[in-house]
């Protein structure tokens, strides 16, 4: 679970950090689109592929939602995170916000969207080039389990297109996003998945 929080965390990033390379990206006030996931673990033959669909909005809102291994996501609004996830048919709802990778999270989602390079720079080494980031974390900084981070850019329509994460293990989680739609309607049921039922 840290792991999916983690990406989620890159995404955030990438949406925001990109934006002082384009006028286009600080136009983006929400976000919905599809995505894949693989990840290529090296004690694995195949790799574990998860799709689904999330929605962003520029105010601190993020839903992530997987449709498929498993039928489960997470919520961020604000400075809370709740994770859900279905056991059969039944729902289990969790507040994770006091969790120590839930408030890392967090922490980074705010350093990334206020743009505070102060503080990303603390923790990575960015290499730019026309329409892609590379972030290499700081060997300062504690528990980075992390190599290098790329992420791909469509600059014409102002959305990420790919974050490929490799871990220092050697493991490589790809996350392509499709159908991207920016600046569009997001629907305002999404928190009533939260419900316990």
């Amino acid at each position: 679970m840290k792991y999916i929080l983690i990406c989620l965390t890159i995404f955030l990033l990438a949406v925001s950090s990109y934006s002082f390379q384009t006028d286009n990206f600080s136009k983006v006030e929400s976000i919905s689109s599809d995505f894949v996931m693989e990840k290529q673990l090296s004690i694995a033959q195949k790799p574990l592929i998860s799709k689904g669909h999330f929605y962003f909005k520029n105010s601190g809102f993020l839903y992530w939602s997987y449709d498929t291994p498993f039928v489960s996501g997470y919520l961020l609004e604000n400075s809370k995170v709740y994770s859900w996830k279905y056991i059969g048919s039944k729902k289990k709802v969790e507040d994770i916000t006091k969790q120590t990778y839930a408030k890392r999270m967090v922490e980074f989602i705010y350093m990334f969207l206020s743009m505070d390079m102060e503080k990303i720079s603390k923790v990575y080494n960015v290499q730019e080039s026309e329409n892609s980031l590379e972030l290499y974390p700081k060997k300062n900084v504690k528990g980075n389990t992390l190599e290098k981070i790329k992420l791909s850019f469509d600059l014409e329509n102002s959305v990420v297109t790919e974050v490929d994460i490799i871990d220092k293990s050697g493991d490589n989680t790809i996350i392509k996003f499709d159908n991207s739609l920016t600046n569009t309607d997001i629907p305002s049921n999404l928190r009533d998945i939260l419900n316990e039922k």
